[in-house]
């Protein structure tokens, strides 16, 4: 009877691990409709850092993130490019880390092969309307963020 057991619990455990392991946990396609902010790293460290908290902003550049024709890769983001980006998308109330350069974008520790040249141009044009005041940030929210009292 023991030995039945064992099996059966075997068994169910080798099932349970193939689950796992074949179940596909990308956090990919991000949820656009609930993002509510994108806070920015900005470097070199003489920039301040933002939070974009414009709703429509958001999901755009959400939405790109979802566009991109990604492909599974071990490559690290150069974050000595000219174009590195650095910044959390915070969705349903979970920050997700997001880098990326010319070729590569790394979403929650997650590496993809992608052009991203649209995308780096809507964040171009992001921090160029924050910077002109189109975009109105959230200082007070991302320093809140910052110290963990948000």
């Amino acid at each position: 009877m023991k030995k039945k057991l064992f099996c059966i619990f075997g068994l169910i455990l080798i099932v349970s691990a193939i689950a796992y392991f074949c179940h596909d946990h990308s956090v990919l396609p991000l949820d656009a409709e609930n993002a509510n902010y994108i806070s920015f790293k900005i470097y070199p460290q003489n920039e301040p850092n933002y939070m974009v908290t414009n709703d429509d902003r958001v999901k755009e550049i959400v939405r790109a993130i979802n566009e991109l024709d990604v492909q599974e890769t071990t490559d690290q983001v150069n974050r000595m490019s000219d174009s590195f980006y650095y910044f959390w998308i915070q969705i349903s109330d979970k920050d997700i880390p997001v880098e990326l350069d010319e070729n590569t974008i790394s979403i929650n520790n997650e590496r993809y092969q992608a052009d991203t040249s649209d995308l780096r141009e809507l964040l171009d044009k992001t921090y160029r309307d924050v910077m002109s005041g189109v975009i109105a940030v959230s200082y007070t929210h991302l320093r809140a963020h910052e110290t963990g009292r948000n």
